[in-house]
């Protein structure tokens, strides 16, 4: 549902993709957690997807911000069909043309 109303609000007039959307984080002095919320594609195993997913935040907000990375959280919210992407790209086509 979050999704799909993220779609409608970018396809309105002055909207636009929300960097943000899906990415909380918590800082404190020495050490930073951070929950993530992710969407797969069809095919890919979940435990797979989240564990390189994991390792890959913890690696990146190591060099980007030199914190200790405490807790990293996966939430994989959704699973993208062929169709999906087929729809998504029928949309940005649109919006080229518009």
């Amino acid at each position: 549902m979050t999704r799909a109303v993220g779609c409608v609000r970018e396809l309105m007039p002055g909207g636009q993709t929300s960097v943000t959307r899906g990415v909380r984080v918590e800082v404190g002095e020495c050490q930073v957690a951070v929950d993530r919320d992710v969407v797969t594609d069809h095919g890919f195993a979940i435990p797979d997807v989240v564990v390189e997913t994991r390792a890959d935040v913890v690696a990146a907000r190591g060099r980007m911000t030199g914190l200790e990375v405490v807790d990293v959280n996966i939430d994989v919210n959704d699973v993208s069909l062929p169709e999906d992407e087929d729809a998504e790209e029928n949309r940005r086509n649109r919006q080229r043309v518009g």
